[in-house]
């Protein structure tokens, strides 16, 4: 949704854009072919403009690259369980609240859009019922189609003409104009403008634009008719007795059309100004403007992305430490490392979370080689071994000695929320000066993921899908304080 809406953005801009200078430089201009071509190209660049890939990065808004306060109201509670769960339910119901209003205005959109749609639809379905009840009479390969009343009109090849048009002496007149239209596949431009509007219906210029390439279209079909021999004051009089007729469709090229006035001056202006064609050039340093404004807007969108939030995962021993054993088959290393590879899987389609292993293989690591300084989180993932079968659970612990001891809490409240959820094992958050905890430099969690030793809790963490489950629900709070 924030791709389609942004795109949308950047397209509506770039169009206003070139219509201001259609406005500016072009309206008044007598090549007509040319307006039409500028308005044409314009709605073109401007739908293909967003879609660009290029990039420029200026760093205007430099980011430092600091590790992000969480901030937590004080409340009291009776368990660490209850305050996460508050934590946790105030993220959601803030996101929920934005998910809402961003849902609601895109339903408005959507609704107005998809009437507008509609709307074309019904016009298509008249002009194709027309062409099936009115009478077909072939010249020059341009179906002539007479009904009974309306006004005349012209859909690609097929010229409308009312029977009452058709049978007087205006009709060559009529025909003729009406064969432009048609000649020059005006409506193609029609239905393009049509759908334009029907997603840009916010903006007002875009059907300030519509009713121009409506307006330029009669430009070139009074120019083809005058081109012929048409007498101009006897046209022009044949324009004025046809003003008052409704149009029936206005998806089509009508020979009426309401601003006859502004017609009729043109048709009276010079056609030969000197430097008039040449300010259909105009169009290249706008485009090349607005393409390095998009490339710039291109660039901060990924300066801001670049700023990803960063977390170390340290898979536990390794190497010729194996950790816990049980039964020299079972290594507390090769659990550590499953659960770290499988998060950085999960996490690789995220672009704003740079997740990063201390360990991809099994390798031994110096503890001063685990230790995170430059991140915004750092998660040591363990299991635990006991000589009393009987004790169980998942444990998270974090340093009371260390400088980010309030952020490392507040961290390990939302993940035992979380982790308490998988059901069938406790979980708790404890206390305990590990050194990769109190060294770190940033919120630091020391995760036992279960005891090896019991029964239970190893079947659960040998088994794939609850790995699984314990990764989504890791990626959970990490998303949460992204």
């Amino acid at each position: 949704m924030e791709i389609f809406f942004r795109y949308i953005l950047i397209s509506t801009f770039c169009l206003s854009i070139f219509y201001a200078g259609y406005l500016l430089f072009q309206k008044n201009e007598t090549r007509f072919h040319l307006l039409r071509y500028y308005l044409l190209i314009s709605i073109v660049l401007s739908l293909l403009m967003p879609l660009t890939r290029m990039q420029i990065d200026l760093n205007i808004f430099p980011e430092k690259f600091e590790s992000e306060e969480i901030l937590q109201e004080t409340v009291m509670v009776e368990t660490i369980a209850d305050v996460a769960a508050i934590n946790t339910l105030d993220v959601k119901q803030k996101t929920a609240r934005n998910w809402s209003l961003v849902s609601f205005l895109f339903g408005i959109y959507i609704s107005i859009s998809l009437l507008l749609s509609i709307r074309l639809l019904v016009h298509l379905v008249k002009i194709f019922y027309l062409f099936g009840t009115s009478k077909k009479v072939r010249t020059e390969r341009i179906v002539l189609l007479s009904k009974t009343n309306g006004s005349s009109f012209a859909f690609f090849n097929w010229i409308f003409i009312p029977r009452s048009y058709y049978l007087n002496d205006e009709a060559k007149d009529i025909i003729s104009h009406e064969k432009i239209h048609a000649s020059q596949y005006h409506s193609i431009d029609l239905i393009l403008v049509e759908l334009l509007s029907a997603v840009m219906w916010f903006n007002p210029l875009v059907w300030m634009m519509k009713k121009s390439v409506q307006l330029v279209h009669e430009y070139l079909a009074d120019e083809g008719v005058l081109s012929t021999g048409t007498d101009k004051l006897r046209y022009q009089a044949l324009l004025v007795n046809q003003a008052a007729e409704e149009r029936l469709i206005c998806l089509s090229s009508s020979f009426n059309h309401s601003l006859i006035k502004k017609r009729m001056i043109m048709m009276t202006k010079s056609k030969f100004k000197q430097g008039s064609k040449l300010k259909i050039y105009a169009l290249i340093p706008m485009a090349a403007i607005l393409f390095i404004g998009v490339a710039f807007v291109n660039g901060q969108g990924v300066n801001k992305n670049s700023k990803a939030f960063t977390v170390v995962i340290d898979a536990g021993h390794g190497g010729t430490d194996f950790g816990a054993t049980l039964n020299d088959e079972i290594a507390e290393k090769d659990f550590t490392l499953s659960i770290a590879k499988m998060l950085s899987e999960k996490a690789s389609s995220n672009t704003k979370l740079n997740l990063i292993l201390t360990r991809e293989k099994d390798e031994f690591l110096e503890l001063n080689k685990r230790i995170a300084s430059d991140a915004d989180l750092f998660i040591s993932i363990h299991s635990n071994f006991s000589k009393n079968p009987e004790i169980s659970g998942i444990e998270c612990f974090v340093a009371g000695d260390s400088e980010n001891r309030i952020e490392s809490e507040n961290v390990g409240k939302l993940l035992v929320a979380e982790l308490s959820q998988l059901g069938g094992m406790e979980t708790s958050l404890k206390e305990a000066n590990f050194l990769v905890l109190k060294e770190s430099k940033s919120p630091a969690l020391l995760l036992n993921i279960g005891y090896i030793s019991n029964p239970n809790d190893l079947a659960f963490i040998s088994d794939k899908r609850n790995q699984e489950l314990i990764c989504d629900k890791i990626l959970n709070v990490i998303n949460q304080l992204n």
